[in-house]
Protein backbone atom coordinates (compact mmCIF):
# COMPACT_ATOMS: atom_id res chain seq x y z
CA UNK A 1 0.00 0.00 0.00
CA UNK A 2 3.06 2.16 -0.27
CA UNK A 3 1.68 3.45 -3.57
CA UNK A 4 -1.25 5.07 -1.76
CA UNK A 5 1.15 6.79 0.64
CA UNK A 6 3.14 8.13 -2.29
CA UNK A 7 0.01 9.41 -4.02
CA UNK A 8 -1.17 11.06 -0.79
CA UNK A 9 2.22 12.56 0.07
CA UNK A 10 1.06 16.12 -0.68
CA UNK A 11 -1.46 16.03 2.15
CA UNK A 12 -0.36 17.03 5.66
CA UNK A 13 0.18 14.50 8.43
CA UNK A 14 -2.02 14.65 11.52
CA UNK A 15 -1.09 12.97 14.79
CA UNK A 16 -4.08 11.63 16.71
CA UNK A 17 -4.08 10.33 20.26
CA UNK A 18 -5.13 6.78 21.12
CA UNK A 19 -8.91 6.62 21.46
CA UNK A 20 -9.56 9.35 18.89
CA UNK A 21 -12.48 8.47 16.62
CA UNK A 22 -11.86 8.81 12.89
CA UNK A 23 -15.18 7.47 11.57
CA UNK A 24 -18.56 6.75 13.14
CA UNK A 25 -21.25 4.41 11.82
CA UNK A 26 -24.04 6.46 10.31
CA UNK A 27 -21.94 9.53 9.47
CA UNK A 28 -21.00 10.56 5.96
CA UNK A 29 -17.90 12.73 6.22
CA UNK A 30 -16.70 12.77 2.61
CA UNK A 31 -13.19 12.18 3.94
CA UNK A 32 -10.57 9.58 3.24
CA UNK A 33 -8.03 8.70 5.90
CA UNK A 34 -4.67 7.25 4.94
CA UNK A 35 -2.76 5.54 7.73
CA UNK A 36 0.88 6.62 7.90
CA UNK A 37 1.85 5.10 11.23
CA UNK A 38 0.23 3.45 14.24
CA UNK A 39 -2.73 1.11 14.71
CA UNK A 40 -6.44 1.72 14.26
CA UNK A 41 -9.34 -0.44 15.41
CA UNK A 42 -12.27 -1.08 13.09
CA UNK A 43 -15.38 -2.08 15.03
CA UNK A 44 -19.15 -2.21 14.89
CA UNK A 45 -21.64 -2.72 17.73
CA UNK A 46 -18.71 -2.95 20.18
CA UNK A 47 -17.30 -5.94 18.27
CA UNK A 48 -13.79 -5.50 16.90
CA UNK A 49 -13.59 -6.40 13.22
CA UNK A 50 -9.90 -5.69 12.73
CA UNK A 51 -6.82 -3.92 13.96
CA UNK A 52 -5.00 -2.29 11.07
CA UNK A 53 -1.39 -1.14 11.22
CA UNK A 54 -0.29 -1.27 7.59
CA UNK A 55 0.98 2.09 6.32
CA UNK A 56 -1.10 3.17 3.34
CA UNK A 57 -4.32 1.56 4.59
CA UNK A 58 -7.30 3.75 3.81
CA UNK A 59 -10.58 4.29 5.62
CA UNK A 60 -13.82 5.91 4.49
CA UNK A 61 -13.60 4.69 0.89
CA UNK A 62 -16.79 2.59 0.92
CA UNK A 63 -18.90 5.47 2.16
CA UNK A 64 -17.29 7.80 -0.32
CA UNK A 65 -17.59 5.59 -3.40
CA UNK A 66 -21.11 4.31 -2.67
CA UNK A 67 -22.41 7.61 -1.25
CA UNK A 68 -23.63 5.88 1.89
CA UNK A 69 -22.99 6.42 5.57
CA UNK A 70 -20.00 4.79 7.22
CA UNK A 71 -20.59 1.10 7.88
CA UNK A 72 -18.02 0.75 10.68
CA UNK A 73 -16.41 2.80 13.40
CA UNK A 74 -12.68 3.48 13.22
CA UNK A 75 -10.64 4.76 16.16
CA UNK A 76 -6.99 5.12 16.95
CA UNK A 77 -5.83 2.12 18.99
CA UNK A 78 -2.47 3.82 19.54
CA UNK A 79 -1.08 7.21 18.71
CA UNK A 80 -1.52 7.34 14.92
CA UNK A 81 -0.35 9.51 12.10
CA UNK A 82 -2.84 9.86 9.28
CA UNK A 83 -3.38 11.93 6.20
CA UNK A 84 -6.88 13.35 6.01
CA UNK A 85 -8.24 14.04 2.55
CA UNK A 86 -11.22 16.39 2.74
CA UNK A 87 -13.71 16.44 -0.16
CA UNK A 88 -12.16 13.18 -1.34
CA UNK A 89 -14.74 12.46 -4.04
CA UNK A 90 -13.95 15.72 -5.78
CA UNK A 91 -10.24 14.90 -5.55
CA UNK A 92 -10.82 11.45 -7.09
CA UNK A 93 -12.75 13.03 -9.94
CA UNK A 94 -9.90 15.47 -10.56
CA UNK A 95 -7.17 12.84 -10.20
CA UNK A 96 -8.45 9.48 -11.43
CA UNK A 97 -4.99 7.89 -10.99
CA UNK A 98 -5.83 7.69 -7.28
CA UNK A 99 -8.75 5.34 -7.98
CA UNK A 100 -6.65 2.33 -9.07
CA UNK A 101 -4.85 1.88 -5.72
CA UNK A 102 -8.18 2.20 -3.90
CA UNK A 103 -9.77 -0.37 -6.22
CA UNK A 104 -6.80 -2.71 -5.61
CA UNK A 105 -7.20 -2.33 -1.86
CA UNK A 106 -10.93 -3.10 -2.08
CA UNK A 107 -10.23 -6.13 -4.27
CA UNK A 108 -7.68 -7.41 -1.71
CA UNK A 109 -10.21 -7.01 1.09
CA UNK A 110 -12.83 -8.88 -0.93
CA UNK A 111 -10.37 -11.65 -1.76
CA UNK A 112 -9.50 -12.06 1.93
CA UNK A 113 -13.13 -12.06 3.07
Amino acid sequence: MQNILELASEFPDYELEAGTTLLNVGDNTGRLYVLVEGTVEVYRDDVTIAFVDEPGAIFGEMSLLLNITHTANVRAASVVTVKIIEDALELLQQRPRLIIPIAQLLARRLQNA
